[in-house]
């Protein structure tokens, strides 16, 4: 297989650590995409006021019909639109993160339902829902039903020791590219955005496509992947997406990633999954590592 998400996680921390001060170019960028959302924005709403009369019967199935934000912007949580609260993916989501966080103890069965109900709510709907797969001794992946190709999902969470600004994921897409350069294998970033949630966390959500070095169990190999890495004091969330099939690009884009995080749903998962994660229940997806705390009051 090419590097696993371990692999790339080290390699940006250990790259990291060498680079010489670099140039604040993501301010910038924020700069810029503030006001191009703002532009777009003030554009939708003309447009909807005009359009009412018309998708007025459509409901919710318009809703991914938006065409995403141009790659490699960097935003904050205020840019983008929530999705209807009306959605029953939301309900169903929203009990089953309930149901978890009511528990004495969080078993694996009950973050896995709602990981699987979260998810299910943010993705666009061309995806048609997840289902859960686990082979033996694996880890579980939650796998779309439909999707051209179908994507693999898992998410972790872990504290971490140290500076915040070691951890990868800070320097945003600018540190990234310039990491992915300076790497010793191929590792192309084909589409980046960066921001912040809640005015506490960092995010990083890409796609990229790498070529496996020495250091691989496929060296040479191409693999292409997507993931987010969420960064808060003693905070360290990693999303990782894979299509299924071999050479197959994933389908969903960094900025639909990003909607997805910043999404007040994604929040509340979260905070589940930093219980849950941080109780080491006894099953064999745990990595053993500091325990993570919230970073939200």
């Amino acid at each position: 297989m090419s590097p696993t998400t371990e692999d790339l996680r080290t390699a940006i921390a250990d790259e990291l650590a060498t680079l010489e001060p670099m140039t604040d170019v993501v301010g910038r960028a924020r700069v810029a995409g503030r006001r191009r959302l703002r532009r777009r924005r003030t554009f939708r709403a003309g447009a909807s006021a005009a359009a009412v009369a018309v998708v007025a019967g459509l409901g919710y199935a318009a809703v991914d019909n938006d065409p995403p934000a141009a790659p490699d912007v960097a935003t904050d949580a205020t840019a983008r639109s929530p999705r209807p609260p009306a959605d029953p993916r939301r309900t169903t989501a929203e009990e089953a993160v309930a149901r978890a966080m009511a528990s004495p103890r969080i078993t694996e069965q009950a973050w896995l339902d709602a990981f699987a109900a979260t998810w299910e709510a943010l993705l666009p709907r061309r995806f048609g829902g997840v289902t859960l797969t686990r082979e033996p001794g694996s880890a579980p992946l939650l796998r779309t039903v439909s999707g051209a190709p179908r994507l693999d999902s898992w998410l972790t969470i872990g504290g971490y020791e140290g500076p915040r600004a070691d951890q990868p994921g800070t320097s945003g897409c600018a540190g990234l590219r310039q990491v992915a350069a300076e790497a010793d294998f191929r590792w192309d970033v084909t589409d980046c955005v960066d921001g912040t949630i809640a005015g506490e966390l960092d995010y990083l959500a890409d796609r990229e496509f790498t070529v496996g070095g020495n250091q691989s169990d496929n060296p040479g190999r191409g693999r292409h992947g997507a993931g987010v890495l969420v960064v808060g004091d003693n905070f360290f969330l990693e999303w990782g997406v894979q299509a299924v099939g071999p050479d197959a690009e994933v389908g969903l884009t960094a900025d639909e990633m990003a909607t997805m995080l910043e999404d007040p749903l994604f929040l509340h998962l979260a905070e589940v999954g930093t219980r849950y994660f941080a109780e080491r229940p006894d099953e064999p997806s745990i990595v053993r590592q500091v325990d993570p705390t919230w970073p939200l009051s």
